[in-house]
């Protein structure tokens, strides 16, 4: 009887914590808009933080260059599957907005791997501007820790949203369309 009652108090404790999770996790995702695949951050810091990135040739480019014009910087991979998959829409996109919009699509592989990035943008036709964060500037600015992550940067350079996970193209657009304003 002893053991069924130590059985019944260990099986309530459980059930007490798995609740208790499960109505935590669901608070604080329903609070914050947030889903199991992606969220996105209001700034409250005004300015982005600048950052250098390298071209190909390996010339410097900073995010201050950009001020002026509505910028969108992508943090990503080739090896990611979240980030190739998000990467047509960001093409897409940039064919359509690229003389009201600078995009900064930053690649976050070493510079061991420039030539087989290089080769994967070639070989799926894309027209984008690739950056590549060799020294690692974009990713410690924006504490990056997975990608992909993308910003969103109106004209006078204030960071309206920071997106961490896979976007489809509408919701890109739409974030787009909010740094215009």
């Amino acid at each position: 009887m002893k053991k069924y009652i130590t059985l019944l108090i260990i099986l309530i404790a459980v059930a007490v914590v798995i609740f208790g999770s499960v109505y935590a996790y669901d608070k604080i995702t329903n609070e914050n808009n947030l889903t199991a695949s992606s969220f996105a951050v209001k700034s409250s810091s005004g300015l982005a933080q600048d950052f250098t990135v390298y071209n190909y040739d390996r010339k410097e480019f900073s995010l201050a260059q950009m001020q002026g014009k509505a910028t969108v910087v992508n943090f990503w991979a080739s090896w990611c599957p979240p980030c190739v998959g998000e990467l047509p829409h960001f093409n897409s996109l940039y064919n359509y907005y690229k003389d009201s919009v600078n995009f900064m699509m930053v690649n976050t592989e070493d510079a061991s791997q420039m030539d087989n990035v290089a080769a994967f943008i070639s070989d799926n036709g894309y027209s984008f501007p690739v950056y590549y964060d060799l020294d690692y500037s974009g990713t410690k600015a924006y504490s990056i820790n997975a990608i992909p992550v993308t910003l969103f940067i109106d004209k006078d350079g204030n960071l309206i949203e920071k997106q961490v996970g896979a976007m489809d193209e509408e919701t890109i657009r739409e974030y787009i369309e909010e740094i215009l304003k």
